[in-house]
């Protein structure tokens, strides 16, 4: 089975899901899906924002996004740990912020 993502960035914000697409290259950019935070879902309420950008990035992924999907499985590749849900870290890689996937220290934190 092919893997498809969900795009959870601060980018998705600011500049925007589609404008950080844009950052990545063509191959991985046709299997997002989607992104924890977008306008189409979230709309454009001031107070929405406000509230997204207060939720600590685990709690987006996983008991926002997720629950929305119903994927029947997932993984998650992060460099913000704090607050992951003790029972969602078994599927949470953590990388490097400057460095993501291509570190040598990539681990899973479970």
């Amino acid at each position: 089975m092919v893997g498809v993502f969900v795009l959870s960035s601060t980018w998705c914000i600011r500049p925007g899901y589609s404008a950080s697409l844009k950052r990545h290259p063509q191959s991985l950019r046709s299997r997002y899906i989607g992104g924890t935070f977008h306008k189409r879902v979230h709309g454009v309420d001031p107070w929405n924002l406000s509230m997204f950008r207060a939720m600590p990035r685990g709690v987006q992924v996983q008991e926002e996004d997720a629950l929305r999907r119903k994927p029947r499985q997932s993984i998650a590749l992060d460099d913000e740990l704090e607050d992951w849900p003790e029972a969602s870290r078994q599927n949470l890689v953590a990388c490097d912020g400057a460095t993501g996937l291509s570190s040598f220290e990539v681990h899973n934190v479970s």
